[in-house]
């Protein structure tokens, strides 16, 4: 098909839940692949242990920024909603397997800018299902759920 696979341009990033003995080793016309710990692949990173800790993380910093960038002159005004900042937050996540710990990582991630977006602290006494109500939202399972 005429594709040609320049070896110094290419990367391998080897994926399995045990690592292999020995260590895969990729070439290309008798070149040595480099292999990565990590890749960025359609926006999302991949890991070599399957795990979504990193494009957890990353997804969280980005949509920190989001609302950073957009809380006075968004936020402020309380007939808007916060679907940017979920989006951002969630993008790729229906490609993620999620186990407990991730999924509460991203509860309170979600928790904690809804209060920050009614102004309340979380000595305030007010329910998870009162801020999803004052912020006409739903919780984060539901969100990716849909």
């Amino acid at each position: 098909m005429g594709l040609k696979v320049n070896p110094l341009k290419t990367e391998v990033l080897v994926q399995c839940t045990e690592p292999p003995q020995p260590p895969f080793q990729f070439y290309i016309h008798g070149e040595a692949i480099k292999p990565v710990e990590h890749f960025t692949y359609v926006g999302s990173i991949l890991t070599p242990d399957c795990y979504v800790n990193m494009e957890i993380q990353r997804r969280k910093n980005l949509a920190s920024t989001t609302f950073s960038r957009l809380r006075d002159r968004i936020f402020s005004n309380n007939n808007l909603r916060i679907d940017v900042v979920i989006s951002t937050l969630l993008y790729g996540s229906e490609t993620w397997t999620l186990y407990n710990r991730q999924n509460h990582i991203l509860k309170n991630f979600n928790i904690r800018y809804l209060h920050n977006i009614l102004g309340v602290s979380g000595k305030d006494k007010i329910t998870h299902d009162e801020l999803y109500h004052h912020t006409q939202t739903t919780s984060i399972e539901i969100t990716m759920a849909q």
